[in-house]
């Protein structure tokens, strides 16, 4: 039997585990799965099976049912993914527990300011209403302050803009960072706390759904 393997994230966590094939019927099919990735999907409303022997792309499913009782998920409607931008992360991305107001510095003292989004050791996250003349490319200097530290807060790194993606109303700059050794550790230590909090929730939420 080959190996099958679910892929999801849940606050920018990936949660990945090995699964089986229970039973086949029509077009849907049922998946013996890990508890935390069963309540994953549920809360991702889509499964993610990662390429294998099996197929050759990634594939997104629908959920038909849940039986937590047994940790079994049934799923339909299978399509083809050209890419999993998950896999590709060099790092976990977390998404943040505070509303952290981040202010991107261009070299031509324009501003651009907006809300923390998500955050890695390599690149973060920034969602705003403004652009003040940010481009694809521009080098800014970021600032912001986390939580779950000493009084000692403040990140100041310089960062790179790779994409820019644009809403309605608003705008979510993705950056690559490259902080220097101090702002990495600071930065390393809030997103350990914050994936062990991320999966503590998870757990939690298990809990519920397992009474």
């Amino acid at each position: 039997m080959k190996r099958l393997f679910f892929l999801n994230l849940y606050k920018g966590v990936p949660i990945s585990s090995e699964a089986s094939i229970v039973s086949i019927e029509d077009e849907s099919v049922t998946f013996q799965v890990d508890a935390l990735q069963a309540i994953a999907i549920k809360l991702d409303n889509h499964a993610f099976l990662v390429k294998n022997d099996y197929f050759a792309k990634h594939m997104k499913a629908d959920v038909l049912a849940y039986h937590f009782h047994n940790n079994t998920v049934t799923l339909n409607n299978f399509t083809y993914l050209l890419n999993m931008p998950a896999l590709q992360r060099e790092s976990i991305r977390v998404h943040p527990d505070i509303i952290a107001t981040v202010h991107l510095h261009q070299f031509n003292n324009l501003q651009t300011s907006g809300r923390l989004y998500d955050l890695s050791m390599n690149g973060l996250g920034v969602v705003s209403g403004e652009n003040n003349g940010v481009f694809v490319g521009a080098k800014v200097i970021i600032d912001f302050e986390l939580n779950g530290m000493s009084a000692d807060r403040k990140i100041e790194i310089q960062g790179e803009v790779i994409n820019i993606i644009e809403y309605n109303d608003s705008y979510r700059y993705c950056m690559r960072i490259f902080p220097d050794r101090s702002m990495s550790k600071k930065i390393l230590n809030y997103i350990t706390e914050r994936e062990k909090e991320i999966l503590e929730e998870l757990n939690e939420v298990l809990q519920e759904y397992s009474i």
